[in-house]
């Protein structure tokens, strides 16, 4: 989103002054103010191509599946939250399971 495209926070409504500054989500592009995308560590996964490296030495990496923290607004971290959460809830649902059925789950995967 262009920076001079709206003059407000398309979270909150806050109008951009001086004090008030615009800022970027990093993985939507949504246009906020400071107190809807503060600086917070997101999965890679869910960060715009501009934070993945390219050339910069940030963006990660040491094998971390993070990134540096970089502007997310509220919405994200809310939908990176939940993605987070199911995949735990999906890991810890395969590791009860009995090897028999994780057998099964193995050879035949679209039954899961």
């Amino acid at each position: 989103m262009a920076d001079d495209s709206s003059d407000s926070c398309t979270l909150c409504g806050m109008r951009f002054n001086l004090i008030n500054r615009r800022h970027h989500c990093r993985a939507c592009g949504r246009l906020t103010c400071h107190a809807c995308a503060p600086r917070r560590r997101l999965p890679e996964s869910w960060l715009g191509p501009r934070m993945h490296g390219g050339g910069s030495g940030r963006g990660g990496g040491g094998g971390s599946s993070y990134a540096e923290p970089a502007r997310a607004c509220d919405e994200c971290v809310r939908r990176a939250a939940a993605d987070v959460a199911q995949q735990g809830v999906m890991i810890e649902t395969w590791v009860r399971k009995p090897p028999a059925v994780q057998d099964a789950v193995l050879s035949n995967p679209a039954r899961e």
